[in-house]
């Protein structure tokens, strides 16, 4: 896979590098990626998520409003060009703007369309309509639940922008279901029964939300690929997508005045960037302290900012060494502006 190479205004060439193990292999790929023919393409428009968003995008920025713009742009669009016409979704149009307004994403008046705030946030966050509805709904079940950092987690992992979740393997669908069993009370979602066509994705979510929660509890990434099979590599976009879901669940419940969870959640975002228990936030947020670092630091006794501003520089280059130690000792004692704000205590 080549991405954009080179653009017309920048630069009056683009590179691209193909790598082989050997001549023949080299010959392959000559004739497969530079004499060959490039694979036709489809849209993907057809895909009811796509439409999703893509209707609510149009309405919430106002490029749309009403029915007939709005099927006069899809009538415009590549899968229109490719298959002659947009008959083929116009029904799931209809749908989803039932969808959306069920939601309360979108409101109608007479033949007008218009967003709504929560609507238009969610078209800003980028995700799936359905995935915001669900987290609404997660949010609404809150106040019921014992809510645990994995509480959010299994939320954020059962939405299609977590997948593909992590497969169940032979022997560990009753183990999962132990755990469900144990922690009934911290879901925010309603638990699907077993016989049920989603039960099997709902398994995998807790599985994938299970690997996060492992992660904030500090294992580390060689752990995570012992026991869930998941490369550092693999792990760190899963991360960088759960950071993005955790984001949207934290704007969706500011916007919703869900103000007693917001805490947690903010936490929570810390925790899966750094992979940290609760104690470490404050340390991992100084400059130059990672998950490794912090740990040293609480261990040795130094559990806050006050206690690291208090210690003799000496002795805690003694822990971290004297370079880091100068570097802690200038944030805490001259911060700059951005500092103050990543300093700033949960």
């Amino acid at each position: 896979m080549k991405g954009r190479a080179g653009r017309p205004e920048w630069s009056p060439f683009g590179e691209s590098i193909l790598i082989a193990r050997s001549e023949n292999e080299a010959e392959e790929r000559i004739e497969h990626f530079i004499m060959g023919e490039p694979e036709e393409i489809q849209s993907k428009l057809a895909a009811e998520p796509a439409i999703r968003m893509h209707a609510l995008a149009l309405i919430a920025t106002q490029f749309c409003n009403s029915e007939k713009s709005l099927l006069e742009f899809f009538s415009k669009t590549f899968f229109a060009y490719q298959y002659g016409n947009i008959s083929l979704i116009e029904e799931k149009i209809f749908e989803i703007l039932e969808m959306l307004e069920e939601w309360n994403f979108i409101k109608r008046k007479k033949e007008k369309i218009f967003p709504t705030v929560i609507g238009k946030r969610v078209s800003e966050l980028y995700i799936d309509p359905l995935t915001a509805f669900n987290f609404i709904n997660g949010l609404n079940r809150a106040k019921k639940a014992k809510l645990e950092p994995f509480s959010f987690l299994q939320l954020i992992c059962n939405t299609l922008e977590m997948k593909p979740l992590l497969s169940i393997r032979t022997g560990e669908f009753s183990e999962l279901n132990e755990i469900i069993a144990k922690r009934e009370e911290v879901f925010l979602q309603e638990i699907p029964s077993e016989w049920d066509l989603e039960f099997d994705e709902f398994l995998r979510s807790v599985k994938t939300a299970l690997m996060f929660e492992e992660w904030i509890n500090e294992a580390s990434e060689d752990q995570i690929l012992e026991k869930f099979k998941v490369t550092p590599g693999e792990f760190y976009g899963r991360r960088e997508i759960a950071d993005w879901l955790i984001y949207s669940l934290h704007e969706i419940a500011l916007l919703l005045g869900y103000k007693d969870i917001l805490k947690d959640i903010r936490k929570l975002r810390v925790r899966l960037e750094y992979g940290v228990k609760e104690e470490l936030i404050p340390l991992v947020r100084i400059k130059g302290i990672g998950r490794i670092r912090a740990r040293k630091l609480f261990s040795s006794g130094l559990t806050s900012l006050k206690r690291l501003r208090e210690i003799p520089l000496e002795s805690l280059s003694r822990i971290v060494g004297p370079k880091v130690a100068l570097q802690i000792k200038k944030q805490l004692e001259f911060p700059e502006k951005d500092e103050q704000k990543s300093l700033i205590k949960f």
